[in-house]
């Protein structure tokens, strides 16, 4: 079983290449979706992963 990831930076380095390899279970998000100047949007994200 793999486990998922959350990588915040939906563009990033580390996003984009776990997504070009394949990786199952990644889970990108970037702002609006996740912001850490607002904190009720860290839930909502880590739900999602």
């Amino acid at each position: 079983m793999v486990s998922p990831i959350l990588v915040i930076g939906q563009s990033g380095q580390l996003a984009t290449a776990l997504a070009m390899a394949g990786r199952p279970g990644l889970h990108r998000l970037g702002r609006p979706a996740i912001d850490f100047d607002r904190p009720e949007t860290l839930d909502a994200a880590l739900e999602t992963a």
